[in-house]
C-alpha cells in the first residue's frame, strides 16, 4: 500500500546534515531514514517542492528554482510575475472559466496536482508580487502562476 505524502513548497532558509527549514514554516524538516533514494538537500535560497510522510519526515525534494538561476526553458521568475501583473484585470479568470466549461470532470489525481500548484503559486505570489496590488489582480496573477506550474508538473516525460 502506497504511503500518503503531503506536498509543500517553499524556499530553503537553513540546512544541516539531516534536514532544513523552509521560510514561513516553523521547525526543521528532517530527511526520512526510509527515503529511497535519499534526497540531496539543496543550498539555502533554493525554492523546492517537498514530499513529507505522516511522521513529518521528508521523502523527496524537487528543486523548482534557485535564487541564482532562472527556471528551465522559461523566463526569469520576476520578469514573468511582472508580465502577469501588467495584464488586464480578470482576463485569466475568464479564460479559465471558459476552458473548464468545455472539459471533462477532473480526476482525483488531477485535483491534487492542481491544489498543490495553487498552494505553491499562492506562496510565490504573496512573496514576490507587489504588496499594494489589488485583490482581483493578485488572484488573477496567482491563477496564472498555478496554471503554469500545472503545465510544468503534467508535461510529458
Amino acid at each position: 500500500m502506497a504511503q500518503q505524502l503531503e506536498t509543500i513548497g517553499g524556499t530553503i532558509e537553513r540546512t544541516n546534515d539531516h534536514g532544513f527549514t523552509l521560510s514561513g514554516r516553523p521547525g526543521w524538516l528532517n530527511i526520512s531514514k526510509y527515503a529511497d533514494p535519499v534526497p540531496t538537500i539543496p543550498a539555502a535560497g533554493t525554492w523546492v517542492v517537498v514530499a513529507i510522510d505522516k511522521g513529518g519526515f521528508v521523502r523527496s525534494i524537487q528543486i523548482a528554482a534557485t535564487s541564482a538561476a532562472p527556471l528551465d526553458d522559461g523566463p526569469e521568475p520576476i520578469d514573468y510575475l511582472d508580465e502577469i501583473a501588467d495584464e488586464p484585470r480578470g482576463q485569466h479568470v475568464a479564460e479559465m472559466r471558459e476552458r473548464v466549461a468545455n472539459e471533462r470532470p477532473a480526476t482525483r489525481e488531477e485535483v491534487i496536482t492542481r491544489l498543490a500548484c495553487l498552494k505553491a503559486a499562492t506562496h510565490l505570489a504573496v512573496t514576490a508580487l507587489p504588496a499594494d496590488m489589488d485583490a482581483v489582480t493578485m488572484t488573477d496573477a496567482t491563477l496564472r502562476i498555478a496554471d503554469r506550474l500545472e503545465a510544468w508538473a503534467t508535461r510529458p516525460a
